[in-house]
């Protein structure tokens, strides 16, 4: 009898576990997810630039002399505390995004990890990801610019982070734990991806590839936070409609729907 009630609690289990596996096969092979799955690889093949490839970089750079180990630690807590600070503002300033669109905050992260490239362009030897050497850089070397670099990556990592988990909320308010899985799978792909190329290619190709992945990104990211607007304000008109109908004077319901569509960006 024990026999049997184990085995049947281990098929329900693994029944289960088909079913959720079937569901977050189909999102993640939905059209949303598709349109948003470059910002999901961009995302992943960000992380593994300031994780593994800036820091070994910096290390690599012989012209930062004694300092080159220090700069290799103090980028992850720079980066850090970058990451922090993104999310403290994005966060005080998640209803302003929402209401001027959080495409927006997206685009501003975007263009912040630009100028990241740029500065780790001008001021790192093109071989550094590679092997240790002592070339020269466009700029003089800097350990200042090397941890400003280290601290816009952390700060356009939070800035995309908050606007899109915001997004997927929107997408899936039933299933985020779902959206959030469909999201790390895709991001893992990105790490592959990236943690394949950077061992052959240099830094200026790496920064190139990246620059690319972001642009598609962010261009699949309005697509579908337009699309979510869209269909947010179709949903509430159709309320407002509803309880028109069912309402004797027409200006009250017209009052309740104005209200609330002075926070929904058309």
């Amino acid at each position: 009898m024990r026999t049997r009630t184990f085995r049947l609690t281990i098929y329900l289990r693994c029944s289960g576990c088909n079913i959720v596996a079937d569901d977050e096969l189909k999102m993640a092979l939905s059209k949303p997810m598709l349109l948003l799955s470059p910002m999901f690889v961009y995302m992943g093949m960000e992380m593994t630039f300031w994780m593994n490839v800036y820091g070994t970089a910096l290390g690599y750079t012989l012209r930062f002399g004694t300092e080159r180990e220090r700069l290799v630690g103090l980028n992850g807590m720079v980066v850090g505390a970058g990451q922090i600070a993104g999310g403290f503002i994005y966060g005080l300033s998640a209803n302003w995004f929402r209401k001027r669109g959080r495409d927006l905050g997206t685009l501003i992260a975007l263009l912040l990890h630009f100028a990241a490239f740029y500065l780790a362009f001008v001021t790192l030897p093109d071989t550094a990801s590679l092997e240790e050497t002592d070339k020269r850089s466009y700029f003089a070397i800097d350990s200042s610019l090397a941890m400003i670099c280290s601290f816009l990556l952390g700060f356009g990592d939070a800035g995309w982070n908050n606007p899109l988990f915001s997004l997927l909320d929107t997408l899936h308010p039933h299933n985020p734990v779902a959206a959030f899985a469909v999201f790390q799978g895709y991001q893992a792909i990105g790490n592959l991806i990236s943690f394949a190329y950077s061992t052959c290619l240099t830094l200026p190709y790496q920064l190139a590839i990246l620059v690319v992945a972001g642009v598609a990104g962010q261009f699949g990211f309005c697509i579908v936070e337009w699309k979510a607007v869209s269909d947010e304000v179709k949903a509430h008109m159709s309320k407002c409609a509803s309880v028109a109908s069912q309402l004797s004077e027409g200006t009250v319901a017209t009052s309740v729907c104005d209200l609330d569509l002075t926070e929904t960006k058309v």
